[in-house]
């Protein structure tokens, strides 16, 4: 079957919608479509029997249904059945968005009901009106190509009959017969009314494209006159009744303009001649309605017009008897009517109508005699005026070779009498630039004077008076002036004063207001002349706000008496004590246009202030609460005069007041102004406008505009400013009320959704579609999609959703769509390009919510989405920026919304619910247009210079973005994929830098994967074998740009994208790079850093270039260069850095000090001597170092301590690490003073919890200064001062055992590592200045007794690696000052008695966890930072634990040596010692299990000597365990406790790599539990009389030259305390001789384990491999044993 045009498309291209069309593509078009074009509305031929029947034909007999639908829409549209078919198959294809193969199973569904034949309706009206607009468009641009060469190839003739036929067609569209089947009479007969409209404005343009003759202008009439010129349907009378009486008058006056222009190309045409009786039957029936004179009076000044004098005398009759009739008031008015529609202001059609109309008017006065006389019909200076907004028009009207100029004589010489019309017309003029000051100078030199009153008595004489007149107040007529007399009618004297006065338009002004106000106070005004007077001030002083600002005026009137009189004025009011809301009105509008005059600013402001018009609200109520309950128009006379006027439904005085505040925006304290505005207009007019009376509906959009705007220039004002919190109080209280005050909520949504059929309707309904009442509608809706998108950018998404307006935004009533119905419906909208690209960016908006679906929402299938959406970016006729809003609200829906990206990507079919069978997948996909982008990339990249292919990429970006890139896995599945979507970087650089972040972010995110794809892979290789492309030539790019405009946001991104594709290269892809690439990098991340810091306009991106920098120096370390070159420029850097450092953010300077650090370890050799370089180099860290230290100083005084704040003094501490031991950089310590800095910040990083894990950083500084030169620095140290500000926290020494459990020990272990490095501190001190350190050491111990105390017990608790770590090294420090025991106990003695006592404890806790393992209980610390008990730990982990508890054991022995006599001192001759140690306590059983907690310090032989014989049988096993193969990683506690349950020997131990996977705490000893308890918490029942096994495997692994030392210190602990023990009971020889038999009994295996270790021995059995001075020692302790102390066996 045929098919129709879409006349949708056709309009949008002949209009050239989009910058694709070319003029050829236009003229292509129209030319496929002339045919159409010439029929018009002719070719939607009416429904008939014959033609029903005719189609049936062309159908299947199986689609009954069809036919029974398209019969039903073909009699509902009148549209023959053809017709009826194609258009409800385009309906399908381009509103529906279904497939022509769904037709019937949308004719199955829709065949019951009415909804589609209505939809169906409003398609066919708008594709009628469409075709008739396009029509239009022709005739309009018919000067402009294609149009012009198009109208040439017409047929002129013919063109013009179909137009009177498409009349003739419209106007007997509707009869009784076909009115009963339609959908909508209303509707149609609205609609006929606008296609009549359309047609006659299509005739006046096709007139004026070609003159009509004499014959086409009177078929018009013959037209027109059958029509009744609208008021007389010519078979459906009812029309009249269902029209708008608007639309029937414009198609009567278009009607009359018609005939007139018509009739005007007539006149001076020598060659007319017209049959006079054809004309008096056509004219008979006008002659009666004086509406009509205006055709009559036309037809006469034409025939007047004719050239030819024997003409004239022919049509003498005609003219002889109806011009008479027909010259009356109506025609002006009529003229005036035409010459004010709305529809024919600025566009080319209203150009030619007053172009018409006033050769019109200035034959008219040419042809009479008596121009006074059209002066006075009413309308004539009116039509005048509005004529005179036509410059071209205007410079013709002063042309004295024209006689309309003495119509406008007259005007003129008529004021002050015809005020109104000297005021219009000056007014008109003034608006034309050209005739501003001819304007000024005639108001500034009026020279007549013409007033009723001028004269007691007429007289028809020039006279000249003899005395001063005062006509008016203090306005004076001079004597002698010459005064003449116009009759204005029988009963009305006019006098005209002439002469030598001249006068103002303002002082005659002024004085009329004085007296008008006089007059006010003093009558009752029961002749009623106060009205017209004060409409007259009104007139003047709206007419004084246009001319108010013209700097001429200014120098000949004082604007500050006009100041005064305004403000007398609005003071006054108008009549008596009732403000005359008009009055104020053109006050107001004088103060909007002088506020702009520097000079009558404050003075209008004052008066403002003073008429309570812009008056500040008080102090005490600017809250956001009190302002939600102020009452804003009790104390306001504007306010109130504004409300009172809506009730006449007058609302000038309203738009005024938005007016001023609109302008008062611009003060510098708008807040004062705007506060009670925006209250005013949010709170009390908003919310009800919508309901109000109005005169003019359109009146109500205008209100609207105007409020909606200026709430968006607050929004975006205020935002756009940084202002005080108070002076933000109006954008506060604007979004407070916008977000949860119901009533401008439920105003605003009202707005806002307006249903787009509705739109649609009323654009049907429109004659001007550029700029008519409609299209405001239509721009209210944009203008709140404006501000719903300006709340979202500066709130955001989580705000708005909680708030009032959310809920009925998003929520649709019940007679109401969804709001994402509604936003479609606009995306769709017809008529406005701007609606559908705003609608589009909010619905992205709200989609970026995955929790609102909206594929749900819409209730539509995939292939209308589809349809709806992605056909239109192959559409030529879209223009690109309606493309690009599409593809990134596609983007947005690709990240949140899956089941729109299963559309948009047709991963799946889903069908509406009245489709019987499945289908298969069909329709377009993003991944064509994605697969067309990268054809279009490969072809040039240049095409990314398209706003829509950037938005393809885009598109490309947020798929790697999201991680969905199996939606295109086919398209990277290609051989030539990453080479194409890469080749922009390799090309030159002349694209947008937006282009190449994306593709290095697309490309930093594939190499962020572990495994990458190959075929990237083997390209990137290829990329970076080239050491001149890539390389080097984009860094270059790089800094080029950033050169540029380093503050541009594009190229910071750049920038940062840049960065992560190094990093995500260099972290998981190293092996891609050679060596020299890696060069290339690091030595242009090096240049890039320098260019770019060399002089920076944005500090704060020093940081991205830092850590990158740092990233590669940290990554590839001696990779990167490191020739004497490289290290100069990293010089030059922080020569750079220094002078900026102040600048910059915590971040970047730890960056920045990082690889301070880096370049000192990576250039050792240079920092070997101090060159220039290496010089420079360490001034410029020494600036650093005093800034940071600054910094650091400043940080101190802050109430909360961040960790964060001193990280990066840390770190350049760590840099003096490395070169402080350098004898070179002494004199740079000295100048630097680094060494006071650390003593004075240690202290504070020690006293708080946050900054501990900093300290040892300072303390290893401090130990390597007391082994370099620098150490003479310490003698000047005040240690008292320094220890006194180290103040631990408590919860660092005062902990439990439940503590440790049930919290996190590593904060704790922080700590313990960081006091270890103070205890080394003061090892090194010690050391190195001996009894010097001795008293500022002790003091140490002293002030910090408790925290010591604590540590020395930490055995009693826990085992971890670091604890152990600081006990050892406290007892080491504690042995050290052991050696001045006597200036100790001298010094303090409770405090040396209290340490002995404290280390004997230790001692008794380590025996205690060596002879009873079980004690310790095994912890994994888990991701939420708990312990959690573990069954399986790692054998070397215990082994470590092990090891560091017996060296413990030897640092204890060796204090409580130091503590005891020397066992050389025993053998002397005298007895009496000096003794700090209490000895042992004379106890040999086997220890028993004490709870670990409350250990004595009392040590006995028994349990002494069990550990003794527990470190010889260790040593033991490990000597076996040399010869056994194999190894344990892991062993159950269990396991642990039977060694038949371990298969093989394990092998040394590793290093400490398990310390901070696993808690190990001391618990009490659990003997005698369940066998179940003893399964998760038994170790080795060692020194046990049940269970007494050493050959657990896992103790080979030990260390034994730890064990051995142990061994040793112990034995030489035993040996003195033997030796003592058997001195003392000497005399007791009962007890002595019990005391040798235990002890023999004890030592008898230490003395087998000395004699199978002898390496003198040859006869042991268990030779060791080598021998030793540990087994000497130990020899000669065994004959120590026997032969001195006599304990031989």
């Amino acid at each position: 079957m045929d098919t129709i045009p879409y006349w949708k498309n056709i309009y949008k291209t002949v209009i050239k919608s989009s910058k694709a069309l070319t003029d050829k593509n236009i003229l292509e078009v129209l030319t496929t479509v002339k045919s159409e074009l010439k029929l018009g509305i002719c070719q939607f031929k009416p429904y008939t029997t014959s033609s029903y029947n005719e189609w049936k034909k062309k159908v299947s007999k199986e689609n009954r249904q069809l036919e029974i639908l398209i019969q039903k829409i073909s009699k509902s549209l009148n549209l023959d059945c053809t017709i009826a078919y194609s258009l409800f198959c385009n309906y399908v294809m381009f509103e529906y968005y279904g497939k022509v193969e769904d037709i019937i199973e949308v004719s199955n569904f829709e065949q019951y009901t009415n909804h589609l034949v209505v939809k169906l309706w409003h398609f066919y009206t708008s594709e009628r009106m469409f075709l008739l607009k396009t029509v239009r468009h022709i005739f309009e641009n018919k000067d402009v190509e294609p149009m012009k060469t198009f109208l040439s190839k017409l047929n002129i003739t013919e063109c013009r009959d179909n137009l009177v036929e498409q009349m003739k067609f419209s106007i007997d569209e509707i009869n009784y017969k076909n009115s009963g089947n339609c959908v909508d009479i209303k509707n149609w007969v609205a609609r006929n009314n606008v296609e009549q409209l359309e047609l006659v404005i299509t005739l006046i343009l096709f007139n004026d494209f070609k003159k009509p003759t004499p014959k086409d202008a009177l078929n018009m009439m013959v037209v027109f006159q059958e029509h009744g010129f609208a008021y007389k349907p010519p078979d459906f009378f009812e029309a009249i009744s269902l029209s708008d009486p608007s639309s029937i008058k414009s198609v009567t006056h278009m009607e009359y303009t018609a005939l007139l222009l018509a009739l005007q190309y007539l006149w001076n045409s020598p060659n007319f001649d017209v049959d006079m009786t054809e004309v008096e039957n056509v004219l008979s029936n006008i002659v009666s309605i004086p509406e009509h004179s205006v055709v009559l009076l036309s037809w006469c000044v034409m025939i007047m017009s004719i050239p030819s004098l024997l003409a004239v005398q022919k049509y003498k009759t005609f003219i002889q008897v109806h011009l008479k009739d027909c010259f009356n008031d109506c025609v002006f008015e009529t003229l005036l009517e035409i010459l004010e529609k709305p529809f024919l202001q600025g566009n080319i059609l209203g150009k030619i109508i007053r172009e018409g109309v006033y050769g019109f008017v200035n034959q008219l006065c040419s042809k009479s005699t008596d121009h006074f006389m059209i002066y006075q019909k009413k309308g004539s200076v009116d039509v005048l005026c509005k004529l005179i907004e036509d410059e071209t028009i205007a410079s013709k009207v002063f042309d004295t070779n024209y006689s309309v100029h003495l119509l406008i004589s007259t005007a003129f010489n008529m004021y002050p009498y015809d005020f109104k019309s000297f005021t219009g017309l000056c007014s008109t003029l003034y608006k034309h630039k050209h005739y501003e000051d001819q304007v000024i100078r005639l108001l500034l030199n009026i020279e007549v004077y013409t007033n009723e009153n001028a004269l007691p008595l007429p007289t028809f004489k020039d006279v000249r008076i003899l005395k001063e007149t005062t006509p008016l107040h203090n306005f004076t007529i001079p004597k002698s002036s010459i005064v003449g007399t116009l009759q204005l009618s029988p009963t009305v004297w006019l006098a005209q004063c002439r002469g030598d006065f001249r006068y103002t338009y303002f002082h005659y002004l002024e004085q009329y207001a004085l007296a008008t106000v006089d007059y006010c106070e003093n009558t009752t005004d029961s002749d009623g002349k106060l009205i017209p007077a004060v409409d007259r001030l009104i007139e003047g002083l709206s007419f004084i706000a246009e001319v108010v600002k013209h700097p001429q005026l200014w120098k000949n009137v004082l604007f500050c008496q006009l100041i005064n009189h305004v403000k007398f004025l609005m003071t006054k009011g108008g009549i008596h004590k009732y403000p005359n809301a008009g009055l104020i009105n053109s006050c107001l509008k004088i103060c909007i246009e002088m506020l702009s005059i520097p000079e009558a600013n404050p003075s209008i402001l004052h008066i403002l202030t003073a008429f309570h018009c812009l008056h500040a609200i008080p102090k005490e109520l600017l809250s956001i609460e009190q302002l939600q309950k102020l009452n804003v128009i009790d104390d306001s006379n504007l306010l109130q005069l504004a409300v009172l006027a809506r009730y006449s439904a007058k609302y000038d005085l309203i738009r005024t007041y938005l007016k001023l505040l609109n302008h008062t925006m611009k003060e510098n304290n708008p807040e004062k102004f705007q506060l009670r505005g925006i209250i005013f207009f949010m709170r009390e007019i908003f919310p009800q406008h919508l309901n109000w009376n109005y005169e003019d509906s359109f009146e109500k959009h205008i209100i609207t505009r105007d409020i909606l705007m200026h709430i968006f220039n607050i929004l975006q004002f205020y935002n756009s400013v940084e202002e005080p919190k108070e002076i933000m109080l109006t954008y506060n209280f604007c979004v407070e009320t916008f977000f949860n005050y119901e009533p401008f909520i439920k105003a605003f949504i009202a707005i806002f959704r307006s249903p787009n059929h509705y739109l649609d309707h009323l654009m049907c309904m429109e004659t001007d579609w550029k700029d008519g009442k409609s299209t405001e509608i239509i721009r209210n809706v944009r203008r709140c999609i404006s501000i719903i998108l300006l709340l979202f950018k500066q709130h955001g998404f989580a705000t708005i959703k909680t708030t009032k307006f959310w809920a009925y935004f998003i929520h649709s009533g019940a007679q109401s769509a969804n709001c994402i119905k509604v936003i479609v419906d606009y995306i769709i909208h017809k008529y406005d390009t701007i609606l559908p690209k705003l609608a589009c960016r909010l619905l992205k908006t709200i989609a970026i919510d995955s929790t609102i679906p909206i594929l749900s929402s819409l209730e539509i299938d995939n292939h209308q989405v589809q349809c709806m959406f992605l056909e239109r970016l192959r559409d030529r006729l879209e223009d690109d920026d309606m493309k690009v809003a599409l593809l990134d609200m596609i983007t947005t829906c690709t990240k949140s919304q899956n089941g729109m990206t299963v559309a948009f990507f047709n991963l799946s079919s889903r069908r509406k619910s009245y489709c019987s069978k499945p289908i298969a997948q069909s329709g377009e996909s993003v991944s064509h247009y994605l697969g067309d982008y990268l054809k279009n990339i490969k072809i040039s990249p240049e095409y990314l210079k398209s706003p829509i292919q950037a938005a393809m990429l885009k598109l490309f970006h947020a798929l790697w973005v999201e991680k969905k890139t199996l939606l295109i896995k086919d398209l990277i599945a290609k051989d030539t994929f990453w080479e194409i979507i890469l080749a922009p970087l390799m090309q030159d650089y002349n694209l947008a830098n937006e282009t190449y972040s994306m593709i290095l972010d697309i490309l930093a995110i594939e190499l962020s994967k572990t495994e990458i794809d190959p075929k990237l892979e083997v390209f990137l290789k290829g990329v970076f074998a080239n050491e001149k492309g890539f390389l080097q030539n984009f860094p270059k790019y790089l800094m080029q740009c950033l050169k540029n405009d380093c503050r541009n946001p594009d190229n910071v991104n750049l920038l940062l994208s840049w960065k992560k594709f190094i990093i995500f290269l260099v972290r998981g892809h190293d092996d891609i790079l050679d060596n020299k690439p890696k060069q290339i990098i690091a030595d242009n991340t090096l240049k890039g850093f320098i260019n770019y810091i060399d002089n920076p306009e944005e500090i704060k991106y020093v940081k991205e270039w830092a850590d990158l920098y740092l990233y590669l120096l940290t990554k590839w370390g001696d990779k990167t260069p490191t020739d004497d070159e490289c290290f100069k420029l990293k010089c030059i850097l922080f020569s750079h850095i220094s002078n900026i450092y102040d600048y910059l953010n915590k971040k970047a300077r730890e960056s920045v000090v990082s690889i301070a650090l880096r370049t000192v370890d990576l250039h050792a050799k240079a920092f070997e001597e101090t060159s220039t370089d290496v010089l420079n180099f360490m001034k410029s860290v020494g600036t650093i170092i005093e800034k940071e230290y600054d910094t650091f100083m400043k940080n101190r005084k802050k109430s909360q301590v961040l960790y964060i704040d001193y990280i990066s003094w840390t770190i350049l501490i760590s840099l003096c690490n490395r070169v402080v031991q350098k004898e070179c950089f002494q004199t740079w310590f000295f100048y630097t003073q680094i060494f006071n800095k650390v003593f004075n910040t240690l202290g504070f990083l020690m006293s708080n919890i946050e900054t501990m894990p900093l300290v040892k950083t300072l303390t290893i500084f401090l130990t390597k200064c007391v082994k370099s030169p620098l150490s003479y620095e310490f003698l000047y140290v005040n240690f008292q001062t320094f220890f006194d500000s180290i103040k631990l926290p408590q919860q660092f020494y005062n902990f439990s055992l439940e503590t440790l459990k049930e919290g996190n020990p590593l904060h704790l272990e922080e700590f313990w590592i960081t006091f270890t490095s103070l205890i080394n501190m003061n090892l090194s001190l010690i050391d190195k200045f001996g009894f010097f350190m001795f008293y500022p050491i002790l003091e140490f111990m002293n002030m910090h007794y408790t925290e010591i105390v604590t540590i020395i017990k930490l055995p009693q608790y826990t085992v971890n690696n670091c604890a152990l770590k600081l006990v050892s090294n406290t007892l080491k420090l504690c042995n050290s000052l052991f050696k001045w025991k006597r200036k100790w106990r001298m010094f303090n003695e409770p405090l040396l008695t209290a340490f002995y006592k404290i280390i004997a404890e230790c001692l008794n806790s380590c025996i205690n966890i060596v002879l009873s393992p079980k004690v310790l209980k095994f912890y994994k610390i888990a991701d939420n930072q708990k312990l959690h008990t573990v069954e399986k730990i790692p054998v070397e982990f215990l082994v470590s634990t092990m090891d560091r508890v017996v060296e413990i054991i030897s640092s204890s022995c060796l204090c409580l040596i130091s503590l005891s006599p020397r066992m050389v001192d025993l053998l002397a001759e005298s007895k009496t010692h000096e003794n700090y140690f209490d000895g042992f306590d004379y106890e040999f059983h086997i220890p028993n299990p004490n709870n670990p907690h409350d250990i004595s310090y009392k040590l006995t032989f028994g349990g002494v000597l069990c550990l003794v014989h527990y470190l010889c049988k260790t040593i033991i096993q490990i000597i076996k365990g040399k010869t056994t193969q194999g190894s344990i990683s892991t062993t159950t506690l269990l396991e642990i406790s039977d060694p038949n349950k371990a298969s093989s020997q394990p092998t040394a131990p590793s290093n400490n790599k398990y310390n901070s996977s696993y808690v190990v705490l001391v618990y009490p000893d659990y003997l005698g539990a369940t066998e179940t308890y003893d399964k998760f918490n038994s170790i080795q029942r060692f020194a046990n009389s049940e269970i007494y096994s050493l050959t657990a495997p896992w103790l080979s692994q030990m260390n034994k030259t730890q064990v051995t030392h142990s061994l040793e210190c112990l034995n030489t602990l035993l040996a003195t305390h033997i030796f003592k023990a058997i001195a003392e009971n000497y005399k007791n020889q009962m007890m002595l001789q019990l005391l040798k038999r235990d002890l023999c009994s004890e030592l008898q295996f230490f003395h087998e384990f000395v004699r199978k270790n002898d390496p003198h021995n040859t006869k042991n059995k268990v030779a060791p491999q080598r021998a030793d001075n540990a087994e000497d020692y130990l020899l000669m302790l065994s004959h120590w044993f026997m032969d001195v102390c006599h304990l031989a066996p």
